[in-house]
């Protein structure tokens, strides 16, 4: 019966970990960037300012997602815990056991 409930909250933990590894990733290469625009072009003000306002946009993102994904996993948790007995050998409480472990080391690192 918790089968379906248990794939959607698996798949929010799943999305919300590639989420936030896509803000790191996005918050790397805008460093890069600015970085490149600076020893490139640096006169050109305006374009160092647009692409430092897009950094501090992906950075306000990364403590949300964090947030989301904390609670995701908290409710995933308490969705495999009340119904381990009943799913228990189950593909889908393997799969959420290995998304519980990502997200859990996903929303503890920094």
């Amino acid at each position: 019966m918790a089968s379906r409930p248990l794939k959607i909250k698996t798949g929010v933990v799943e999305r919300l970990i590639k989420e936030e590894d896509s803000y790191k990733n996005e918050y790397d290469n805008q460093l890069k960037r600015i970085e490149k625009i600076k020893q490139e072009t640096p006169d050109d003000e305006w374009n160092i300012r647009k692409q430092k306002e897009v950094l501090d946009e992906t950075v306000k993102m990364i403590p949300d997602v964090k947030q989301r994904l904390s609670k995701a996993v908290e409710e995933l948790n308490d969705l495999v815990s009340a119904h381990e007995e009943e799913l228990a050998g189950t593909e889908e409480l393997s799969q959420s056991s290995t998304s519980l472990v990502t997200g859990s080391l996903s929303k503890d690192r920094s």
